[in-house]
């Protein structure tokens, strides 16, 4: 039995059975697909990119950095039967091996505050992107940094340093996109902003 760590407040989920939170905090990414390829920037566990081909019968290339999780987002593909149509891929961000206008979708979730550098990420999403497809990224908001990593206000330095979480300030990726999109919006919820853009 394989078990994952759960977006929605669980600590150990049974990948077995899809979360009904789990799976509708995606659905708001997936509903919104319109172009091919899709790029999943960021595959944690690999959720995104399994509820992508379970529900929406969509092939989805997948990059991480950490060979940890490509082997467990491997393992959970596999238990869902999707594996065959999913390519995940140790890849870094920052650097993304593929050509210019190559993805009709590029979608991060959760991810961006992961990362050293996401602006850098930010920018090679849109890179890769195709002429009038979509950028889909959905982060936390405070609130929701503090139901997920609650640590990081009891011990900030220390978590800030040894994990590299930190809130990421949406005024300054709106601001960041504006620059780089023909067409932007947001939607807030509780925990998230999901910011859908058009290149």
């Amino acid at each position: 039995m394989i078990f994952i760590s759960g977006c929605d407040g669980s600590k150990n989920q049974n990948i077995n059975s899809l979360s009904y939170k789990e799976t509708q905090e995606r659905k708001k990414l997936l509903d919104k697909v319109e172009k091919k390829p899709i790029l999943d920037v960021g595959t944690g566990n690999g959720w995104l990119a399994i509820v992508a081909a379970k529900y929406y019968g969509y092939h989805v290339i997948s990059i991480d950095n950490n060979e940890d999780n490509v082997y467990l987002a491997r393992a959970n593909a596999r238990a869902f039967k999707v594996g065959k149509m999913i390519n995940f891929k140790n890849i870094d961000a920052t650097s993304i091996p593929y050509p210019n206008d190559f993805f009709g979708t590029v979608i991060s979730y959760q991810t961006l505050h992961h990362t050293r550098y996401p602006f850098k990420v930010v920018e090679e999403m849109f890179r890769v992107c195709k002429r009038d497809g979509r950028v889909m990224i959905s982060e936390l908001n405070k609130e929701g940094f503090k139901l997920y990593h609650g640590e990081y206000y009891e011990y900030p330095e220390k978590y800030i340093k040894s994990l590299n979480k930190k809130i990421l300030d949406i005024n300054k990726l709106w601001k960041f996109l504006h620059n780089i999109s023909s067409k932007i919006s947001i939607k807030e919820s509780k925990y998230t902003n999901l910011i859908n853009c058009v290149k």
